[in-house]
């Protein structure tokens, strides 16, 4: 997961974001949703304690081709409303709790 960068905006953070875990270039077209959870809470080693949220834009390819890498051990196309594989929202390093 990502995070985005000081002097990004939303949609240039998800251009980067989705390079940079899959290869592929992607132009934003539209948001589809902001999403959080209030009871799902994230605490780091370090202290910082927090609630997140993620903002889901759709976007189309533009060049590229989806590769595995480093921040992602496999890269896959699908359709909508279609089953799509289980996707892990825990980051390394910090753990999540529920109240």
């Amino acid at each position: 997961m990502g995070k985005m960068e000081i002097g990004e905006t939303p949609s240039q953070c998800a251009v980067r974001e989705t390079k940079e875990e899959t290869g592929i270039t992607v132009e934003p077209v539209s948001m589809l949703g902001i999403y959080s959870d209030p009871g799902h809470i994230v605490a780091y080693p370090d202290g910082e304690v927090r609630q997140e949220y993620e903002v889901m834009l759709i976007a189309r390819p533009v060049g590229d081709r989806p590769g595995a890498n480093d921040e992602a051990s496999d890269v896959q196309w699908w359709r909508p409303k279609t089953s799509r594989p289980s996707i892990s929202t825990r980051r390394s390093g910090a753990s999540s709790t529920t109240t």
